[in-house]
């Protein structure tokens, strides 16, 4: 077995939002040139890139990754012993690396803290009101991502207001992103439709828009108008994608075909507007295998970010319901290990530059059936990036030809 090829080892306190600091303490940062993969075969894991770097000797459970040089700066995210990392460039005493994490792709875009606000415009689904179906998606309760604030008897403004509140005693410089996130948020009529994104736009620290949807629910008008406000404003469109199969999706009456799903996102991709994802893993009737084959026939759309979740039983739902007629037909991650090692094969066949924004979704537990790990979201971050390290895993490790390179995320709503 050939030895991994060092170039330099590099001393560190603290891992900076792209930036390594150089210092004597036990935390390091291996340079390496080569990789030595799981099944033996030395590959260049840096052809296309600068310097590979890789965290090692870390005494506590792991290393911060700051906003700016300086240990005091705002911690951004995590890096554990074994993470590995491109380096980009060299500024004094600190490394810019590459970590592909949500709020790291948020600072290319921001010179700011920016944070979500969730809202309730008062929408509804084309599979509720009998367009398309009655009742909505079997799993669906909305009041599991619903804070208090998002009321639809208070108006867009008052609901950012509220947010902006509930946030800022942390972070009173922090800018806001309207996150239209409630049902679908383009089922409307288009006047109607501007009139919200425009009245959400208006409100004093709000730099943007994400518009939460489902892909049979972007005509053409609506597209262009988002096409030309794209031109002037911060705008991601996320379509709830859930699943590639469409005998999953009409059992979860969803009430679209993955084939729309590759239309919505072509056709917004194509306007050159950020377009997101999000699935979930473990929808009754899918195995191991078809929701790993799914990230790699994800990974063929033009999706900026994907949104992964464990499927959650909740209260007062259909597939409740179907769950206490016939529980044999559920596969529920009750152990999280198991959960965190299907994350990981999918992650290693999704493509390597997809923004991973979340892997896990947090229901109150007054509402949820099961799994309940009682696991924080950095927490089972962390519990994955080790178990990663463990494996030798890393994102895009088995799509296809691609570049191999490290992506972690972390759910942009937790902090430390």
């Amino acid at each position: 077995m050939k030895k991994r090829k060092i170039k330099k080892i590099i001393a560190i306190s603290g891992v900076i939002g792209g930036i390594l600091a150089l210092n004597s303490v036990k935390a390091h940062a291996v340079e390496l040139t080569d990789d030595l993969s799981n099944d033996g075969h030395e590959q260049n894991i840096n052809s296309r890139s600068s310097n590979k770097g890789q965290v090692v000797n870390v005494d506590s459970t792991y290393l911060r990754i700051r906003a700016a040089a300086s240990t005091s700066s705002e911690v951004l995210g995590t890096m554990i012993e074994g993470t590995r990392f491109n380096i980009i460039s060299k500024s004094d005493q600190w490394y810019q690396i590459q970590y592909n994490d949500f709020p790291t792709f948020l600072r290319k875009h921001f010179p700011y803290k920016v944070q979500k606000i969730s809202l309730n415009a008062g929408f509804t689904c084309p599979n509720r009101d009998g367009t398309k179906g009655w009742g909505g998606c079997t799993y669906c309760n909305n009041q599991t991502f619903n804070p208090d604030y998002c009321r639809t008897e208070k108006s867009i403004a008052t609901q950012l207001e509220e947010g902006k509140c509930f946030f800022a005693h942390k972070y009173p410089e922090m800018k806001y992103l309207a996150y239209f996130q409630a049902y679908t948020n383009t089922y409307a009529e288009l006047e109607g439709l501007k009139r919200k994104y425009e009245e959400a736009l208006q409100v004093d620290g709000v730099v943007g828009l994400v518009i939460g949807t489902r892909p049979d629910c972007m005509p053409e008008e609506l597209l262009q108008y988002l096409e030309e406000l794209n031109r002037h404003t911060f705008l991601m469109v996320e379509y709830g994608i859930e699943s590639a199969s469409d005998e999953t999706l009409r059992r979860i009456n969803r009430g679209h075909t993955y084939a729309d799903t590759v239309e919505a996102v072509q056709r917004t991709a194509a306007c050159g507007i950020l377009t997101g994802g999000h699935v979930i893993l473990g929808l009754p009737g899918e195995t191991h295998d078809t929701m790993v084959e799914q990230a790699g026939i994800l990974s063929a759309l033009p999706l900026s970010t994907l949104k992964i979740h464990q499927l959650q039983l909740i209260r007062g739902t259909r597939m409740a319901h179907e769950y206490e007629e016939n529980p044999e037909g559920f596969h529920l991650f009750t152990e999280v290990d198991e959960y965190i090692d299907l994350v990981i094969d999918y992650v290693e066949h999704l493509r390597p530059d997809l923004v991973l924004e979340r892997f896990v979704s947090q229901s109150p537990k007054e509402l949820l059936i099961a799994p309940d790990w009682g696991l924080k979201n950095y927490e089972f971050v962390t519990r994955l990036q080790k178990r990663m390290k463990e494996r030798g895993a890393y994102q895009g490790k088995k799509y296809r030809d691609s570049e191999k390179r490290v992506i972690f995320a972390e759910d942009n709503f937790t902090t430390e």
